[in-house]
């Protein structure tokens, strides 16, 4: 399987840190040093999950005119963010991109994991199927459910979305992952209503769960021991599986959550600088969008070719997956 090209879609309203100091209170200092994104993109009112995916999805067409979206038989949008309940955001998509009926099209409910994780799935979906080119489409438009109060979020989290174009080429292929969740530690990252459990509708609710509980909310320091307890041990795992020695690595594409987390695994792995893969201080923690974001303009331009790319997500569940690109 080879990943042939990346659509990248941002939205235009940007938000910097002096912004985001005068919503939280928190000093300027602590958002640029701490948290380390200088600047965020966020979704304007009546934007959608579909809105921006459907934007990522027509760059990588006009992109890349020699894929013909007829020959498209899966789509896979990764998302925590659908437009609705019911249906899946992806039939939405499928319908907006005029891809054909034949065209699976599901979503995968993972955040900060998601894009690895889809990686694998896509190609499963792929190879059992005989299907040769496919969409793997990212968007968590983490906006949508922030409050402006909460400096622990609304600082870090930021939207965008991409769309992964997948073919059944040779010359090129995925490698063996290593997958894992500890639901022990899924609240530390919540939506806490808006589910099943926390209705604010429903048959039998004779009072809905109150509006607060329908925004993000994040325990930081659990988070941040979550990562540097697994992020080394699944990295060490995957490069096993895959026959490679550390220093066989070409470029490390980890999950953008912040400043803080990022440094903590630099200095415990020894990440060379030349290796290690930014873009948070621009474009803030875009959860799903994080990976693809980072290796995409190094995917399209061919200056990837030939690398061994490690890819890592951790993050809601509490979850990771790490796998590595042979490009």
């Amino acid at each position: 399987m080879r990943v042939r090209r990346i659509g990248v879609a941002l939205p235009p309203k940007r938000v910097g840190s002096e912004e985001i100091a005068e919503w939280t209170g928190a000093k300027l200092e602590f958002l640029r040093d701490k948290v380390g994104v200088h600047e965020r993109r966020f979704l304007g009112p009546e934007e959608t999950t579909s809105d921006l995916a459907a934007e990522a999805c027509e760059r990588l067409f006009a992109e890349a005119p020699e894929l013909d979206r007829e020959r498209l038989g899966l789509l896979v949008l990764v998302t925590q963010g659908p437009d609705q309940r019911v249906p899946h955001t992806s039939a939405i998509l499928q319908d907006r991109l005029g891809l054909g009926s034949h065209c699976a099209a599901f979503d995968l409910a993972l955040g900060c994991s998601g894009y690895v994780y889809g990686l694998t799935v896509a190609k499963s979906f792929m190879e059992a199927q005989g299907i040769r080119d496919a969409l793997l489409v990212t968007c968590d438009p983490a906006s949508k459910a922030l409050a402006k109060t909460d400096r622990d979020t609304v600082a870090i989290l930021a939207d965008a979305a991409t769309a992964t174009w997948l073919s059944a080429d040779e010359g090129a292929r995925l490698g063996t992952g290593d997958f894992g969740t500890d639901g022990s530690g899924a609240h530390h990252l919540t939506v806490p209503a808006g589910g099943v459990a926390r209705p604010f509708v429903g048959l039998y609710l004779d009072e809905p769960a109150p509006l607060e509980e329908g925004y993000f909310k994040m325990n930081g320091r659990p988070v941040f021991n979550f990562a540097m307890r697994t992020v080394p041990g699944t990295i060490a795992r995957c490069l096993e599986a895959n026959g490679l020695a550390f220093d066989d690595v070409d470029f490390f594409a980890l999950h953008q959550a912040s400043r803080f987390i990022l440094d903590g695994l630099v200095r415990e792995l020894g990440i060379p600088e030349e290796k290690m893969l930014w873009n948070l201080e621009r474009l803030g923690n875009t959860v799903s969008s994080t990976i693809p974001t980072l290796i995409a303009e190094g995917i399209n331009d061919g200056s990837y070719a030939g690398s061994r790319i490690l890819v890592c997500g951790f993050g809601s569940g509490l979850s990771w997956g790490t796998n590595v690109l042979f490009a």
